[in-house]
């Protein structure tokens, strides 16, 4: 702070007067010790204080000495002072709300939250729910719920903050609610969705501020959160009443403070639809927004998955995997290696040739940052979930998670970016040249709807890559890594298969065919197998539209529905022996007698994954490509290797495998 130095002569005893923005500064002079000089006081020069000089200008002319930076202890601790009531009003202001929110909310929805009592569940805490059974180690979660499924099963609730959560176990609830829900938070009565509106409010914009779509009112809340740091007492000046004005709308000269965020920023919709906890799939999967526009997208991207298109594929899933089986006979002699760094860049070089018609080579050049950054990202969107004060987005983009969330969106949409740059799609004007690209089908659709049908965006398209790059390598990824897993933990299924494989092959080393991969009978069971005990997706969840009635529990609209197939399948009723690896729970006649719904890997209903023909016959060419030339032993057993129940179940430390050659 620039000051201003002010001296008289030592000994004047005469009074002054400095005025100053409209405050009177009045003392006397005091002897100066050695100087001649004594200092009278520092001004802050940038109000542009004006020194009146009365009876000592005429006495003793002033004498400007010096400006220098100073500042003085007082004016420290005065600043420190005012600061800290100003953050601390600001805090109880804001606690207040959250409390008085909390239970007008309830107050409101008293019979509702009547109806989800009587569904069994862990006691909740006032005001604070259930969410301190989640402080725990992140490894701990998957416990916590397969203990929460054996103690309230089949149908048990959670309250978190004074939000239901209903778990739904049971296959026929499950079918039962496929029909009758939605991922679009929209409530159905007028009376309901105004006593329910902070809670639509809260999931919208937690599902949005994970894409990296930050609306204006969000960066508001950023800039109040960091202005009442600065500048407390206007902040706190800047809140209106509870109940008549959000925290940290804009008001008067707080326009000011308004910082753009660039609006053509494009929802991540893989990593949206994946958070399976918080909101409903989306994209190829489902989608918290509106239903028609799911609809109308789903029923021109099937056409895509036709198994006609689906064979011209072929080519590319074997020759991705003959790399793969090339990188990992390189690591013969070796200790172990993780398997799983090996398969994602494998299925993230798969799907971006298939899908966009750009070879990236991420197998020969290294682990790309893409999949780091999805590794991470999965890690902060669950934390988030599980961290109550962070949903807040005022606070949560304040912190150094949601700092870090901004940081790996823009990695993720770079690559994506540089894709479909690469593909011949012109992103920045949204206009596509087909001309110099091969026919490939996902991507060429996406156009040809966008240009014909008007149905989709140049966003739309950038959406619909997303969802399809990431679920189109992760969840293979890590569903053909806890194969090999099972597969190298049971040496005598493994061998199994490859007596299958030889039957269809002999002796040759040609490439897989369509009909090769039809012949695959046991291989297809282990697969399935593996998904049951390792799901890809550990949960998805849905919203009720309206008020559903399922065995002796009436559950009211608006109330979320996470559905875990991580617990589903580990029903002994429908899998004897849950926890047991067992191919044979596959076999036709047993899959006859099973509920439908009692199996969902891909999810379930009409929402369920448009892609898993695809997934399937990727895994199916990967594995038996590596086990027609590999030997796999895992290293670990099961109860050495924890789970990590995030939008993708992963293993906490890798999967270890030793590799020899046949």
């Amino acid at each position: 702070m620039c000051l201003l130095a002010v001296y008289v002569p030592q000994d004047s005893g005469e009074d002054f007067r400095l005025v100053g923005c409209g405050s009177v500064l009045s003392g006397k002079s005091v002897p100066s010790h050695g100087t001649g000089l004594q200092p009278l006081c520092f001004l802050d020069l940038r109000n542009r204080i004006h020194i009146l000089n009365r009876s000592v200008g005429k006495k003793y002319p002033v004498t400007l000495v010096q400006i220098f930076r100073h500042t003085s202890t007082e004016g420290r601790m005065l600043h420190y002072v005012l600061t800290a009531l100003g953050i601390i009003l600001f805090l109880v202001v804001a606690v207040f709300r959250a409390v008085f929110s909390y239970n007008w909310t309830w107050l409101c929805r008293r019979a509702d939250c009547k109806k989800i009592d009587k569904i069994p569940g862990p006691k909740p805490i006032p005001f604070f729910g259930n969410m301190f059974l989640f402080i725990l180690p992140e490894e701990e979660l998957s416990k916590l719920f397969l203990r929460l499924y054996k103690e309230y099963a089949p149908t048990f609730r959670l309250w978190v903050m004074g939000f239901p959560e209903v778990f739904i176990t049971d296959p026929e609830d499950v079918e039962s609610l496929a029909g009758q829900v939605t991922c679009k938070l929209r409530l159905s009565a007028g009376d309901l969705e105004q006593h329910q509106s902070h809670y639509k409010e809260f999931r919208l914009r937690f599902a949005s501020s994970l894409a990296g779509n930050r609306s204006a009112h969000q960066c508001w809340q950023v800039n109040l959160l960091k202005a009442a740091i600065l500048n407390p007492l206007q902040a706190v000046q800047s809140i209106g009443p509870v109940g008549e004005r959000s925290l940290g709308r804009p008001r008067g000269r707080w326009d000011k403070l308004k910082v753009g965020y660039n609006e053509n920023v494009r929802l991540l919709a893989g990593l949206q639809q994946a958070q399976a906890l918080m909101t409903g799939c989306n994209g190829l999967r489902g989608s918290y927004k509106e239903s028609n526009k799911w609809q109308g997208r789903r029923k021109f991207l099937t056409p895509a998955f036709h198994f006609k298109i689906l064979e011209e594929y072929l080519k590319v899933f074997n020759t991705n995997s003959q790399i793969l089986v090339e990188k990992l006979g390189a690591q013969v002699g070796e200790s172990f290696v993780d398997i799983t760094s090996y398969v994602s860049m494998c299925t993230l070089d798969l799907i971006c040739e298939t899908a966009m018609g750009v070879q990236i080579h991420s197998q020969t050049d290294g682990e790309a940052e893409y999949i780091k950054a999805v590794k991470r990202m999965a890690k902060v969107v669950v934390k988030r979930q599980f961290t109550p004060w962070l949903h807040k987005d005022c606070i949560y983009y304040s912190s150094p998670l949601g700092r870090e969330e901004l940081r790996l969106l823009q990695i993720l949409h770079g690559f994506s970016d540089q894709v479909m740059s690469r593909g011949a799609l012109c992103v920045s004007g949204y206009s596509f040249d087909l001309s110099k690209r091969r026919r490939l089908a996902f991507l060429d659709l996406l156009i040809e709807i966008s240009e014909q049908e008007g149905l989709l965006s140049g966003a739309d398209i950038r959406e619909e890559v997303d969802t399809f790059m990431f679920e189109g390598h992760d969840t293979t990824s890590m569903g053909i890594s806890w194969a090999m897993y099972l597969l190298g933990s049971h040496p005598e299924v493994q061998e199994k298969v490859v007596e299958e494989l030889k039957g269809i092959f002999g002796d040759s080393d040609r490439e897989a065919t369509y009909g090769d991969l039809q012949q695959m009978k046991y291989l297809e069971r282990v697969i399935k197998e593996a998904l049951r005990l390792f799901p890809s997706v550990p949960a998805f969840s849905r919203c009720l539209e309206v008020d559903v009635k399922i065995k002796n529990y009436t559950i009211p609209a608006g109330t979320q529905l996470p559905i875990l197939p991580f617990l589903m399948h580990r029903n002994p009723e429908v899998f004897p022996n849950p926890e047991d690896f067992n191919p044979d729970n596959f076999l036709p006649e047993r899959v006859q007698n099973r509920h439908p719904f009692a199996y969902i890997p891909f999810s379930a209903g009409p929402r369920n994954c448009i892609g898993q023909r695809f997934a399937m016959l990727e895994e199916k060419v990967v594995l038996s490509s590596v086990l027609r030339r590999l030997r796999l032993e895992s290293l670990d057993k099961r109860e050495e290797v924890p789970l990590l129940l995030e939008l993708i179940l992963r293993p906490q430390n890798g999967i270890r495998i030793k590799i020899s050659p046949r």
